[in-house]
This record gives C-alpha cells, sequence and structure tokens, in this order.
C-alpha cells in the first residue's frame, strides 16, 4: 500500500514537474558560434522555466588583452528553441542589457525586427523605418526584473547577467505580425538557438517613457548558434529518477 501511495506521488510530482521543467543551457569555449572583436566569452549560462517564465541569463568575458579586465559594457540577446533567431518580424523578443552605468543598470524588451541590432530604433523589415516594437523597460518598470547583475572579477574577467520574468513578453501580440509566424518572445526548451552580442563601448540614453533614443557601441563578440542542446535541471532529474526505481521496485515485488 504504501509503495502505491509513493509510486502514485511520485508520478502527481512528476506531473507537475514535466509542465514546469526548468531547461538549463550552457555555452563553452569550443562551442560553435563565436567571432569578433570585442574579447572573448568565457561562459553563457541559462536557465528557464516553462510554466513561470522565469528567464535567467550570464554571460562572463575574458580579460582583454592590454587591459585590466573585460572592457564589455552591454549585450543585446535574442533566444528560441532551436533555429536561427535570425528570422521574421514579429515572432521573438530582443533584449538590450545596459551597464554604461555600474550603479544603474538597464534592461529593455522590444519585438526583434528580424535581423540587426537596431530593433529598439525599427520594428519592421518592412520599407523605411517603423516604429520599435516595445515591449518592456526596467526604467519605468521592475516590476519584471528580479535582479540585474554587472561584475568585474578579481581576474579581470567580467560577468553580465539578468533574472526576469518573461511571462509579459510571451504572452503578447507584436505590433508587427507577419503570416504564417508564431509569436514566440523569448522561450526555449530541450533546444536552443541564439542571436547574442557582447557589446564594448556601449553608449545609450533613454526617452521620457524609459526605452531607448539612442544606442551604439564601438565593437562586438557574438555568439550565434542553432540547435545548441539544454537539459532539465537535475532537481527534475532526480524526480524522474526516484518514480523510475520506485516502479523497478514494484516490478520486481510483483514478480
Amino acid at each position: 500500500m504504501n509503495l502505491k501511495v509513493t509510486v502514485l506521488s511520485f508520478a502527481v510530482v512528476a506531473a507537475g514537474a514535466a509542465n514546469a521543467t526548468t531547461w538549463v543551457y550552457d555555452w563553452r569555449p569550443g562551442d560553435p558560434g563565436m567571432g569578433g572583436n570585442a574579447g572573448a566569452v568565457r561562459a553563457i549560462d541559462s536557465t528557464f522555466n516553462s510554466q513561470t517564465n522565469r528567464l535567467t541569463y550570464s554571460v562572463t568575458m575574458e580579460k582583454e588583452a592590454g587591459q585590466s579586465s573585460s572592457q564589455v559594457n552591454g549585450f543585446y540577446l535574442a533566444m528560441n528553441d532551436g533555429p536561427n533567431p535570425k528570422g521574421k518580424t514579429g515572432e521573438l523578443a530582443f533584449l538590450y542589457f545596459d551597464a554604461t552605468n555600474a550603479h544603474d543598470l538597464k534592461l529593455t524588451a522590444y519585438g526583434y525586427r528580424g535581423d540587426g541590432n537596431n530593433s529598439w530604433q525599427d520594428g519592421s523589415t518592412a520599407s523605411g523605418t517603423q516604429n520599435p516594437d516595445k515591449i518592456l523597460t526596467s526604467v519605468k518598470d521592475k516590476t519584471w526584473v528580479n535582479s540585474l547583475a554587472f561584475k568585474t572579477n578579481t581576474d579581470g574577467s567580467r560577468t553580465l547577467s539578468f533574472d526576469i520574468n518573461a511571462s509579459r513578453i510571451n504572452n503578447r501580440t507584436p505590433l508587427y505580425p507577419s503570416a504564417g509566424v508564431t509569436w514566440d518572445g523569448i522561450e526555449y526548451d530541450s533546444k536552443v538557438g541564439i542571436w547574442f552580442g557582447a557589446l564594448k563601448g556601449v553608449h545609450s540614453s533613454y526617452g521620457t517613457d524609459g526605452y531607448l533614443s539612442n544606442f551604439g557601441f564601438s565593437n562586438i563578440t557574438w555568439v550565434d548558434t542553432t540547435n545548441q542542446q539544454a537539459v532539465p535541471e537535475p532537481a527534475t532529474m532526480t524526480i524522474l529518477g526516484l518514480i523510475a526505481a520506485a516502479r523497478a521496485r514494484k516490478r520486481k515485488k510483483s514478480a
């Protein structure tokens, strides 16, 4: 009887875990996609919870040659569940992390126009300049931001990271929908596509609405790669392992 209850309890927990999987993705030197001249990426670490829409993202840049530390002071990012994030307007979100003032970090979210890095300025690939698809800005609204962090480490490397609730990004209607394209925002599962630029020499300004009125940089190191593997976090795997073990014990007892 206790075994049946245990198996049932694990099954209930597993059902919840399957619907609330936290996916873990990391990029390391030797993985595909890096290029540019703003220094080397030491590590990218990210998690995404498919139920709560909690997204974390952290990048560590190596110390730059001839400098006391990395000079990266911002980045941009689009992510999805595998394909090349460069695509069509009205599909993905585009984030700008601004660390030009280490004591006043800023994060803004826009609809990704599908190419380039100027979604803050032009929201669509249609002819001419279209108004940007403004989604969220931490300048005016911090309720979606759990934390923003910027640190120069003792070895001269730099780590830039955010922890956000992406629900309002993922559950919205884009300003510029494209035929046959579903809005995905910024989320992933067992596969990850990434369109990332670590930026040196960032200069920025903001309008009265808290969104970017100017954004530029002098150098970039990019990581652009597709169909990279993400895995469930260990807690989810532990639950599934316990269920498998309980079922094995049950089969052995019944034999």
